[in-house]
This record gives C-alpha cells, sequence and structure tokens, in this order.
C-alpha cells in the first residue's frame, strides 16, 4: 500500500468529506442499519468539526484525495458520563482522559485498505500525546464491519451509552475503549 498522510481537515477538504460521509451512510443503508439515515452527520456538524481541528483525513499520497475521515475529539464525550455496562477508565467529561472517535468513514474507493485503522491509531497517538489513558468510540450495534474492526484493533466492549438525539430511530450505542497509557 502507498504511503498515507493523516492530517487535519481543512475547509478545502469540506466536499470531499461528505461524499466519504455520504459513502459511509450509503454503506449502512445496505446493511439495513438506520444510523446516518436521516442526514446526519450534516454539513454543519462537519464545518464545526473542521472549525475545531477535530475533522482527520486519509489521503493515500499516490492519489492526492481524501480516502476516509474521522472525527477525533479530546473534549470528552457527555453521553458517555451514563453508561449501561462499564468503562476500563475512570474519567467523565468534566475532566476527560480519552479521546472519542466519532464519524468514521471510508470511501468506496477506500475500501478494504486500512483507512480506518490508519485514524483509530492516529486517535490512539493524539491520546498519549495529550497524557489520556485511553480512546473511546460507540457504534451502532447492527454496524458488524466496525463491531469487528474495533476488537482486531485492541478495543473493547465496555457497555452500552445512549445518543441524546431523541429523532434518531435507534438511540442505543455499543460503547468500546481500548487503553493506550
Amino acid at each position: 500500500m502507498a504511503a498515507v498522510e493523516v492530517r487535519r481537515a481543512e475547509l478545502s477538504d469540506l466536499e470531499r468529506v461528505m461524499e466519504v460521509l455520504g459513502d459511509g451512510r450509503a454503506a449502512l443503508g445496505e446493511l439495513g442499519i438506520d444510523q446516518w439515515q436521516q442526514g446526519y452527520p450534516s454539513k454543519d456538524v462537519v464545518l464545526r468539526d473542521i472549525a475545531g481541528g477535530n475533522c482527520w483525513v486519509a489521503v493515500p499520497e499516490d492519489e492526492g484525495v481524501v480516502m476516509a475521515t474521522a472525527c477525533i475529539t479530546l473534549d470528552g464525550e457527555p453521553i458517555y458520563d451514563v453508561i449501561d455496562g462499564a468503562w476500563q477508565t475512570d474519567s467523565t467529561s468534566a475532566d476527560p482522559s480519552y479521546a472519542t472517535v466519532h464519524r468514521v468513514a471510508v470511501s468506496s474507493q477506500g475500501a478494504r485498505r486500512g483507512l480506518a485503522r490508519l485514524l483509530f491509531s492516529h486517535a490512539e497517538k493524539l491520546a498519549l500525546d495529550a497524557g489520556y489513558r485511553s480512546v473511546r468510540v460507540d457504534t451502532h450495534a447492527g454496524n458488524i464491519r466496525m463491531r469487528t474492526l474495533l476488537p482486531s484493533l485492541g478495543y473493547s466492549q465496555c457497555g452500552v451509552v445512549m445518543l441524546a438525539d431523541p429523532k434518531e430511530p435507534t438511540r442505543e450505542r455499543t460503547a468500546y475503549e481500548k487503553v493506550v497509557a
């Protein structure tokens, strides 16, 4: 595989990031998963991610085009404060010691090339660089691809969290954590 640059998304990447998220939305729909089928993540959400420096992209150097994206934050995630289960580390959104990964998508052209793995590896590096102990992520129970990928990367299933958005058809998300420090 050619070298891949993982970098913060820039405003000029917005349309391509939206295309990649559209591919992710289509892939979830093909699996019969209702996640992202109501227009989320919207352009406004991605613009906030970019403005906050939290939108990351994977760009294979031989192609020079964004092929994968993820939102990686160090700010804590309020919905993770309540879990049916138990996190591996003690930390709350008020004083987080974990990075959070959301909105992971790989373009149809970039599928099966290890790009999601690279983004998770980058999240782990960001967590370590910040002195954090872990990375947390959640996914729809039906998202078998993500639920297979996460354990292969060393993430442990910790329980179930609930999305705050009452418009989401399925609000329950399976939560995972990987201790990195």
